[in-house]
């Protein structure tokens, strides 16, 4: 675990890790951790039916505002993974937010993590369990959280 954990600091260096805790997290800043984020005026949002969603951070201000064409996704992670640049900019409630999120490592049908030629049972890693996919603000508020359970850890329920 020990060997993830290093690899996931290189890849985002802003994501906090403890897997051998006892309350095992990864936490990774929103802005870092989407595939696409698109803000727009409401009413001008895309359609959640789109599978293509086009990465438009224009309405975030700032860095984002000065390019004469859209910031790629790969460059506002990076931004985003300093601290510092990722305090001067707020999410504006007035905007319309669509992110598109996924995890190519996470095997949610065997509840394991698929590193190359190494398969990790997350049951096991995770101590029963359900793996939370959610999004909290600065003052513990949840935007959004959602529990993945696998039949795996069934065997645990008794102990909730």
């Amino acid at each position: 675990m020990n060997v993830f954990s290093t690899l996931i600091k290189k890849i985002s260096p802003s994501t906090d890790i403890s897997i051998n805790s006892n309350n095992p997290y990864i936490l990774a800043p929103l802005a870092t951790g989407m595939q696409t984020i698109a803000i727009n005026k409401p009413g001008e949002e895309p359609s959640v039916n789109n599978f293509d969603l086009d990465e438009d951070m224009t309405l975030m201000g700032g860095y984002f505002s000065k390019s004469p064409s859209r910031i790629p996704p790969s460059k506002r992670k990076l931004y985003f993974s300093r601290a510092e640049a990722a305090r001067k900019h707020v999410f504006d409630t007035s905007n319309v937010y669509t992110f598109e999120f996924y995890q190519d490592l996470l095997d949610l049908s065997t509840y394991s993590l698929r590193l190359g030629l190494v398969s990790l049972s997350l049951e096991r890693y995770l101590n029963g369990q359900p793996i939370q996919i959610m999004s909290k603000a600065k003052d513990g508020r949840y935007l959004w959280n959602f529990q993945v359970w696998h039949a795996s850890l069934l065997r645990y329920v008794h102990e909730i």
